[in-house]
């Protein structure tokens, strides 16, 4: 496993599947996200987003303890020490803190959560740049951030995604942990699976959407969000701005033709 470098992320690509999957890999850190973790995927959006081949992403992490646990203050304290400078310069001669969310880099292609275990604070955070997201049966939930007087401020945005009055109660009763099957019933896990078929139900997942028409899985997506954290009144011009594009395809074109001719669609991209 890696603490540094750029192996704290893995990436494989499947093109004859039109998937990739992104594995955090800092195990021994509980897969928390330090410096050149945010670098890392930062890096893959872009790189994934002008990747005509991959169509959806997988984003999980190692082991079966923990997604992701958070912030690595350990690697924070460690660079002060080792670095001249410190953390603060370090982070400063890299270039400063990465865009490690895909919105940040308008990444609309789908992306499908494998929580292995434990997704807390930072963690809580990576779940949710996912789309949807499949939890193992042992996989934990929490945002410990005011235990540690710490902001949280993705909370904002999941208070649009679940039940108000549940952001709340995680956010400002912080040290409470929930269960995948709690997250499920309150919207935030679409399927619990036990361990060992996590990610295969992902793939799955993977597979399945990648059957649809890209480019409108990609532009629907991209009007969710935008509905999601902008005004009401922008969305609606997006919307209508949607369906002229889609309907200008020949993609759209393809699409009633082959299930006329009871056929799997090939797609374009156009």
């Amino acid at each position: 496993m890696a603490i540094r470098g750029d192996d704290v992320l893995l990436v494989e690509r499947v093109p004859e599947k039109h998937y990739a999957v992104l594995t955090v890999n800092r195990e021994e850190r509980g897969n928390s996200i330090n410096f050149d973790l945010a670098r890392r995927l930062a890096q893959e959006w872009p790189r994934l987003k002008a990747d005509d081949e991959i169509w959806a992403v997988i984003l999980t992490a190692v082991g079966d303890r923990f997604f992701c646990a958070g912030e690595d203050l350990k690697d924070r304290a460690e660079l002060d020490e080792e670095y001249e400078g410190g953390f603060v310069q370090y982070v400063d001669d890299q270039g400063g803190w990465a865009k490690l969310a895909p919105v940040d880099h308008e990444f609309w292609k789908p992306i499908i959560g494998a929580v292995n275990g434990f997704a807390v604070a930072g963690g809580w955070f990576l779940s949710q740049i996912c789309d949807v997201r499949i939890a193992a049966e042992h996989a934990m939930f929490g945002v410990p951030e005011v235990r540690w007087n710490l902001p949280a401020s993705f909370m904002a945005q999941a208070a649009r995604m679940i039940p108000p009055a549940m952001v709340m109660e995680m956010t400002l009763w912080g040290a409470r942990q929930y269960t995948a099957q709690r997250m499920y019933e309150v919207g935030w896990v679409n399927k619990v699976v036990p361990r060992e078929q996590l990610l295969d139900e992902a793939i799955q997942w993977a597979e399945e959407v990648c059957e649809m028409g890209p480019v409108s899985v990609w532009t629907h997506k991209e009007l969710i969000y935008r509905y999601l954290f902008q005004d009401d009144h922008w969305a609606q011009r997006f919307g209508l701005a949607l369906f002229d594009k889609i309907e200008a395809m020949e993609d759209s074109i393809e699409g009633p033709r082959a299930f006329a001719e009871g056929r799997p669609p090939e797609w374009k991209l156009r």
